[in-house]
C-alpha cells in the first residue's frame, strides 16, 4: 500500500511539471521579500560535487548537489554541507525543466532555497530568480547578481510604504537598480525581511 502511495505521489508531481513544459509556462516573478518568506535556507557557499543519482525515495533521476556554507542568510550553520537534490529532466526524451538552474563543481552562489518536499526534492526559489552568483566589487567585497540582473528584486514593492516592506529607501533604490548585491547588504535585507515575516505571521503571496 505504502508502494502505491509513494507511485501516486511522484506520479502526480511529474504530471504538474509536464504541464509547465507542454503549456510552455513562465516562472512566477517574485520579489525579494517574497523569496525570503519562501525560502527555508539562504545561504553563500561553494559547490563541492555535482552528480546524477537515482532517487529510490522520488523513483526518478536526479541531480544531487553538495554545497559548503560560506556564509549563513537564513536557516542553516556557517561550515555546513548542504545536500540539493533537483529534478532536472522530464519524460523519456528528457525535456528540460523550464527555469530550473544547473550547478558546476567549485561554482560560489548564493540561493534561495524552498524546504525539501515528502520526496526529499528541492528547487531555489522562483526558479533561476532565486540563485545567484558571486562576483568581486571595487575594494575587493563580494556582490550577488541573478540572470535576470536582479530585475525582480524590486517588483511591486515600490509602491509599499517602508514599514509594509521594512527596507529603507537605500536599500529599495539598490535592488531597484540592477547592480550586484554586496553581501553585506544582502544579509541585512534578508533578516529585516524574515523578521518583518515573523512579525506578520507569513509572507503575503
Amino acid at each position: 500500500m505504502k508502494i502505491k502511495v509513494k507511485w501516486i505521489t511522484v506520479a502526480s508531481f511529474l504530471v504538474f511539471l509536464s504541464s509547465l513544459l507542454v503549456l510552455g509556462t513562465t516562472v512566477k516573478t517574485v520579489n525579494l521579500s517574497q523569496m525570503v518568506g519562501f525560502a527555508d535556507r539562504v545561504f553563500y557557499g561553494r559547490c563541492v560535487s555535482a552528480e546524477s543519482k537515482f532517487d529510490p525515495n522520488a523513483g526518478v533521476t536526479v541531480m544531487e548537489y553538495k554545497f559548503r556554507v560560506s556564509e549563513n542568510l537564513k536557516g542553516v550553520v556557517e561550515g555546513e554541507e548542504i545536500v540539493i537534490r533537483q529534478l532536472q529532466m522530464l519524460g523519456s526524451q528528457g525535456a528540460s525543466i523550464p527555469g530550473m538552474p544547473y550547478y558546476r563543481k567549485g561554482q560560489q552562489l548564493l540561493l534561495f532555497l524552498h524546504a525539501d518536499s515528502r520526496l526529499g526534492l528541492t528547487s531555489p526559489v522562483g526558479m533561476s530568480q532565486g540563485t545567484f552568483k558571486a562576483q568581486k566589487l571595487e575594494g575587493g567585497e563580494v556582490g550577488f547578481v541573478n540572470p535576470q540582473r536582479n530585475r525582480n528584486l524590486a517588483y511591486q514593492m515600490e509602491s509599499q510604504t517602508q514599514s509594509a516592506r521594512a527596507l529603507s529607501s537605500e536599500q529599495l533604490n539598490l535592488i531597484s537598480s540592477g547592480q550586484p548585491i554586496p553581501l553585506k547588504m544582502m544579509q541585512e535585507m534578508v533578516n529585516e525581511l524574515d523578521e518583518l515575516h515573523e512579525r506578520e505571521g507569513g509572507v503575503v503571496k
